[in-house]
């Protein structure tokens, strides 16, 4: 299996949803989002949704979010939750993550509150 290392992106701009598709310095080209969603799909769409009306805010016209959705079955973070297997949901989430980095996508966003306990463990692989 080849390691992918998550990529750091620094955020920059005022839009919480949009800022971290940009690097500050001399780039300022959008990079391509993983998005892992699927704890429910409203979310996910949320996400998506605001991601998307950020980006076009910022860039205006045709310009939308370059990114790739990984719609996680529910049932398996239920069985994880019901069984209080919080590194099992974490391993789960980091397989997730590599599979989105190897398909391209230089960042990641969880699409989800209860996903974000996971955020900061996901930036040291």
């Amino acid at each position: 299996m080849v390691e992918h290392q998550l990529p750091k992106l620094r955020v920059v701009g005022s839009n919480p949803i949009c800022r971290s598709f940009f690097i500050p310095d001399n780039d300022l080209s959008m990079k391509t989002i993983g998005l892992i969603g699927g704890t429910g799909w409203a979310s996910s769409f949320e996400y998506y949704r605001l991601i998307n009306e950020g980006v076009n805010q910022k860039l205006g016209g045709l310009n939308y979010a370059r990114c790739i959705l990984y719609s996680l079955n529910y049932a398996d973070v239920d069985a994880f939750n019901k069984h209080d297997d919080v590194e099992g949901l974490y391993l789960l989430v980091e397989d997730v993550s590599r599979k989105l980095i190897a398909s391209g996508a230089e960042g990641i966003a969880l699409c989800a509150n209860t996903m974000h306990q996971f955020a900061h463990r996901l930036q040291k692989i």
